[in-house]
């Protein structure tokens, strides 16, 4: 059994029962970022990666789950995809700028870790259409998308994919938020990660 499949196997199980905002099965999601890093012309294990983007955050499925059964590169990845959550006043946050830091670090050693995180972002446009959920990302992932996620990926060379999403967003907020970015990385660093990438 290939990688691909493999994958798809274990996601399909970590996300079972799982639903996105639009009512339909979580596995769609991971299925489409796959379907499109297989379009961009993505090597095995970045489409295996694609497809198990989520499954850390979302299942008891650990990142040494995924080193000892997919290698250390597909679990670099998904621990690139995978947000940090740290515990203030007895509540879980999401830490965003050791998350941007883990990004970076990453990205600069596999620049398509840039094309998994974008396709991500495309994959779950249609969850936009879904005004109970809305709110929530306008309120919550707008700020990050703006902050940092689009200008990283408009600076790495996908610049019309940057333009599709924030398109989407640009129907229900205006808010101008400042970008964040050259906190985190440098215009030469942004240079070789975007020289990295290959479509």
């Amino acid at each position: 059994m290939n990688i691909i499949k493999t994958a798809e196997i274990l996601a399909r199980k970590a996300h079972k029962g799982q639903k996105q905002a639009n009512g339909k099965s979580y596995i769609k999601h991971p299925l489409k970022v796959a379907e499109i890093l297989k379009k961009w012309n993505q090597d095995d294990e970045i489409i295996a990666a694609g497809l198990l983007h989520d499954v850390v955050e979302d299942s008891d499925i650990t990142l040494r789950d995924i080193k000892k059964k997919f290698g250390k590169r597909i679990a670099n990845l998904v621990d690139a995809m995978s947000v940090i959550l740290v515990k203030e006043n007895g509540k879980t946050k999401k830490d965003m700028p050791a998350t941007y830091r883990k990004f970076i670090k990453y990205a600069k050693k596999e620049p398509s870790l840039i094309l998994i995180k974008t396709a991500d972002m495309i994959s779950n446009i249609p969850n936009m259409k879904v005004t109970s959920h809305r709110d929530f990302v306008i309120n919550k992932s707008y700020p990050r998308l703006k902050m940092f996620w689009l200008p990283l990926i408009t600076e790495a060379g996908m610049k019309n994919e940057a333009k599709q999403i924030e398109k989407e967003f640009h129907k229900y907020t205006k808010r101008r938020i400042k970008s964040v970015l050259w906190n985190y990385v440098t215009r030469e660093e942004i240079k070789k990660i975007k020289g990295g990438i290959i479509r």
